[in-house]
């Protein structure tokens, strides 16, 4: 988690530094930017991470049980492979469950709808 929020707070940092001009030119108010723009960005980077953050956890505990062994003796005290990835599929479930796409497209389009968004880059006639 502090992970993902350190990789959020430099993506929030080269977005305001890239932006921030467009923010002036928009004559955009700081409750504009922070609750309509970042407020639907950080869920939006969230989702997109998590999944590879997960992934490098699942990989590194893993890791720590073959380096210490465990896997073996789990396996050699008559507990089935099956047994022994139960707890990966339940969880590998529950988080595909928590990342449906849906959650993405409402941040996006939230995101993309603000008010100031519309003022920065207006749609062509």
């Amino acid at each position: 988690m502090y992970t993902i929020g350190l990789i959020i707070v430099i993506a929030i940092v080269f977005d305001i530094s890239e932006k921030l001009d467009d923010f002036f030119e928009a004559k955009v108010s700081f409750s504009q930017i922070a609750f309509d723009y970042y407020l639907n960005f950080i869920p939006y980077f969230v989702n997109q991470f998590s999944p590879l953050f997960i992934f490098i956890s699942v990989i590194f505990f893993t890791a720590q049980l073959a380096n210490r062994t465990e896997i073996i003796a789990i396996l050699n005290a008559g507990v089935s492979f099956k047994r022994l990835l139960m707890p990966y599929l339940f969880c590998s479930a529950l988080l595909a469950l928590f990342h449906l796409p849906w959650q993405l497209c409402y941040t996006q389009s939230q995101r993309t709808q603000t008010r100031f968004r519309k003022q920065i880059h207006p749609q062509p006639l």
